[in-house]
């Protein structure tokens, strides 16, 4: 009896130590954002409050590049033991795979399961370099007819928002523009300062001092109002094109799909904490976001519609990408 007590002790302490020790391993939030992008600055402030939330350290890996596709490979093929998890706004799962079917090396609702949503939203404005001789949309619209083959519209890759506004767009008002896609939205930013681009349709919160400074001119907010971080800037459907609207995203975290359901829900219940922070609502409201607080059955849900309405707006644009 006694060596059946001992061994048990045994068994339970060396089990205790090896949860604890996994309790302490770091989570890893691989995303698509580069270094210094909106995305980027979104999910080290999700990192930073799930670290405190989950008292346990949670670490950002960017992995920008190629739509995403990079960032959601390397989770899709991590272990599914919770502790590797993509962070990313919903355009790589959803907008990528529809533009590039033959790219997409994954399918978003059967390899990924959502821990959870935590904002959605987003504002867009579309801006030209100084050397452009428009102040507004209409006029704009008007340069670019009088000019065709001088515009370039950067975005921060292939099936990035700035590029489906760009296309959504040229369909809307039939522009005769290049795209040039970056690997990461700085990059582009970049090259636009230096006005060796001359547009782009990127997250408000990336171009905000330059338009600031002057040194870029702000034209229209794509989404359907307008941004509240820049309530100055009309959107494109005051300017003539009533109906028009592109740039709502949602910001999630998603786990391989077979990670074990008790990891799934425990990270679930920690970001429905951190959506629920006063300092964190007002850290995403900054970036024209607003906090939601989904469970994984409604995540999940939300996942599976983006994809499906995703696949048909793209669709619509009847494009061949290139």
């Amino acid at each position: 009896m006694m060596r059946l007590l001992m061994c048990a002790l045994v068994v339970f302490t060396t089990l205790s130590a090896q949860a604890q020790s996994l309790s302490g391993r770091p989570i890893r939030l691989v995303s698509p954002g580069g270094p210094g992008s909106v995305l980027d600055l979104q999910v080290r402030l999700l990192a930073d409050a799930l670290q405190k939330e989950l008292a346990q350290p949670v670490i950002v890996d960017a992995k920008p590049g190629a739509g995403g596709a990079l960032a959601v490979a390397e989770v899709q093929k991590a272990p599914a033991d919770g502790y590797t998890a993509l962070a990313t706004l919903d355009s790589p799962l959803t907008v990528f795979p529809a533009m590039y079917p033959e790219r997409a090396r994954f399918d978003a609702t059967k390899d990924f399961v959502a821990a959870g949503i935590v904002a959605r939203g987003g504002c867009q404005v579309l801006v030209v370099h100084p050397s452009v001789p428009v102040n507004d949309f209409k006029s704009f619209i008007a340069w670019s007819r009088q000019n065709p083959g001088k515009l370039d519209f950067a975005s921060s890759g292939l099936g990035s928002p700035p590029h489906v506004a760009l296309e959504e767009l040229k369909a809307a008002v039939a522009l005769d523009v290049q795209h040039v896609p970056y690997k990461a939205g700085p990059a582009a930013l970049t090259d636009l300062l230096a006005g060796r681009v001359t547009a782009m349709i990127p997250a408000v919160g990336l171009v905000k001092s330059a338009i600031e400074l002057k040194q870029l001119k702000a034209l229209a907010v794509t989404a359907a109002r307008r941004c509240a971080s820049m309530p100055g800037i009309p959107t494109v459907a005051e300017q003539g094109f009533p109906g028009f609207s592109s740039g709502d995203v949602w910001l999630g975290v998603l786990l391989p799909q077979s990670t074990p359901p008790s990891q799934v829900a425990r990270l679930n219940t920690a970001l429905a904490a951190v959506a629920r922070l006063p300092a964190f609502e007002k850290a995403m409201q900054q970036q024209d976001l607003a906090t939601i607080s989904l469970d994984t059955a409604a995540s999940n849900q939300l996942l599976t519609d983006s994809v499906v309405s995703t696949r048909a707006r793209i669709r619509a644009l009847n494009v061949k990408w290139d």
